[in-house]
């Protein structure tokens, strides 16, 4: 995300064969499997209980099948969902220093557990990911060291990019779909709106509120005269509230005509994994849907303290089972 060409050409280069329609289509049934299990559990919950956090589930999806998808331990899964939620708060605004020594840690411990598993997969090869990234970037660095740690940081960032994010936008399209039973109604109806759905999501409340640029030079944006070298701080959020582009912005309406929204970026550093973030989220809500037609929320949701990175501490939901009252 801090490159620029010709080294971000040449890496994203590498990143988009791996996040292709070809592996789309390979983890199709992936997501599909991972979806039915945590299903089942939410069911299992929701049966034993009244209610049920929502997070657990949402946190769970994305490292379950970008995880897998690397070859990484199931079993590391949890503490790597934790470290790149620690490391986000680098990212934030106003991070306190706690937050900011918590990220600092998270990121050492992160950049040697991806360290030892390329090591890993120079010594014994496999028919993975991060071995195909290995052999094709011992063609383009000139020593081994260096394509090491090219593909260390291409790792750790493929993991990272899209926990939270893809984790926020389930989350999110579960609440929205609570407070707005008429509108889950009619994708009950329509499933191959679904994807209407998540693109409406995405506008109305966007994982990545604020995103960060540098100028490259002196220049006017908006009236606002900015100098080269200056931090500027891009509003997503706001902008995809804007009257002027979007009409009734504040209303959420999976009908909206177009799909227009800033939530993955734009130019070179478009998300390179919105493909497969829109494709958890599509199968997840249907199946979700499907199974679980009546969720509603008993309480509001419990948001945690940031402003870049949007997050749900908790979000309780509950189940109104056919036939039943109240």
């Amino acid at each position: 995300m801090s490159l620029n060409p010709p080294e971000h050409t040449e890496q994203r280069r590498a990143l988009r064969d791996a996040f292709g329609k070809q592996t789309l289509q390979r983890l199709t049934a992936p997501i599909r499997d991972t979806t039915g299990e945590l299903l089942d559990q939410l069911e299992d919950a929701l049966t034993e209980g009244p209610r049920a956090d929502f997070v657990h589930t949402s946190d769970q999806l994305p490292i379950s099948v970008v995880g897998r998808w690397l070859g990484l331990p199931a079993r590391d899964f949890d503490r790597l969902h934790q470290l790149t939620r620690e490391h986000t708060y680098a990212q934030e605004l106003f991070p306190t220093p706690r937050r900011l020594e918590q990220a600092d840690l998270a990121s050492g411990e992160l950049q040697a557990y991806f360290a030892a598993i390329v090591a890993d997969r120079r010594a014994c090869p496999r028919d993975d990911v991060i071995s195909n990234w290995l052999t094709l970037w011992d063609t383009v660095v000139p020593n081994r060291p260096a394509a090491d740690v090219t593909v260390r940081r291409m790792a750790m960032f493929s993991l990272m990019a899209g926990l939270e994010t893809t984790a926020a936008l389930l989350a999110s399209s579960v609440r929205l779909l609570a407070q707005h039973p008429e509108q889950a109604r009619l994708l009950r109806s329509h499933p191959e709106h679904t994807s209407a759905l998540v693109d409406e999501a995405l506008r109305f409340d966007p994982p990545v509120q604020v995103i960060s640029r540098v100028a490259p030079r002196d220049m006017t944006l908006a009236g606002v005269r900015i100098a080269a070298g200056q931090v500027a701080y891009l509003l997503i959020g706001a902008a995809q509230h804007d009257p002027t582009v979007h009409e009734r912005p504040d209303i959420f309406d999976v009908r909206r005509p177009g799909r227009r929204h800033l939530a993955f970026g734009a130019g070179a550093h478009y998300c390179i994994g919105a493909g497969l973030a829109r494709t958890m989220a599509i199968q997840f809500v249907e199946a979700l849907l499907r199974r679980l037609p009546s969720l509603y929320l008993p309480s509001p949701p419990l948001w945690e303290s940031r402003v870049a990175f949007r997050r749900m501490e908790s979000l309780p939901i509950a189940w109104r089972r056919p036939g039943r009252e109240g």
